[in-house]
């Protein structure tokens, strides 16, 4: 079965799951065969032998400046007491994997990936060098109780998205659905990202075809 996976999209614990399968298997995807016989144990051996969340409060403890930090310390935990290690630019193989968080500043959902991380509204980073275990402690950090974590961006150099400045009222979603350019402006963008599918772009407009009557009904108020 894992060998037909082309695409994964965590959250949260999912991305821990992720993570942990990819750092068990030289940061590639493996066969199904692999991950029963050896990805498997090593993650059981990993997990069932360290406490991250004992280790984690200790270290906060210990280090207070981290308080306001701290899914940063749980990537630190994970790289020592998991074996987590390398960077999203390091992973490799036929399988593209989206973790997912939220911007604390915009709302939105910030996606980390291999070729690209950010949302629409802050912009992105092509080819992101950042360690895999501060993926994995961002889309972990659970509100309140861990908190968010902190990225450096000036580190990074973002490309703004052309939708930041998109206006999303009722108005403006009726006068778009007007538009008769709208599906060659979404096949433009589809074609121009690297991670783009040519053999699921007929049934993604299809979708959308449906999707925007849908919306125009509900804007009407023909349907709710």
């Amino acid at each position: 079965m894992l060998e037909e996976v082309k695409r994964v999209s965590s959250v949260s614990g999912a991305s821990l799951c992720v993570g942990l399968i990819y750092a068990h298997n030289d940061l590639t995807w493996p066969s199904s065969k692999t991950f029963l016989s050896a990805v498997l144990p090593s993650i059981e051996r990993a997990i069932l032998a360290n406490d991250i969340q004992t280790s984690a409060v200790l270290r906060l403890i210990h280090s207070p400046y981290y308080w306001n930090k701290k899914p940063n310390v749980i990537a630190k935990q994970l790289e020592y007491q998991w074996g987590i290690y390398g960077s999203l630019a390091d992973l490799s193989g036929g399988v593209t994997w989206y973790t997912n968080c939220t911007t604390y500043e915009t709302g939105k959902r910030f996606r980390f990936c291999k070729e690209n991380m950010g949302d629409y509204k802050i912009g992105y980073v092509e080819h992101p060098d950042i360690p895999l275990s501060h993926v994995m402690a961002a889309s972990a950090g659970f509100p309140i109780l861990i908190g968010p974590y902190c990225l450096r961006t000036s580190g990074y150099q973002w490309n703004r998205s052309k939708f930041s400045n998109a206006d999303y009222s009722p108005q403006a979603a009726k006068a778009l659905m007007k538009s008769p350019n709208l599906l060659q402006d979404i096949y433009e963008e589809w074609i121009g990202r690297e991670d783009s599918h040519m053999d699921e772009l007929r049934q993604t407009v299809a979708d959308f075809k449906s999707y925007m009557v849908k919306t125009e009904k509900i804007l009407s108020g023909k349907e709710r």
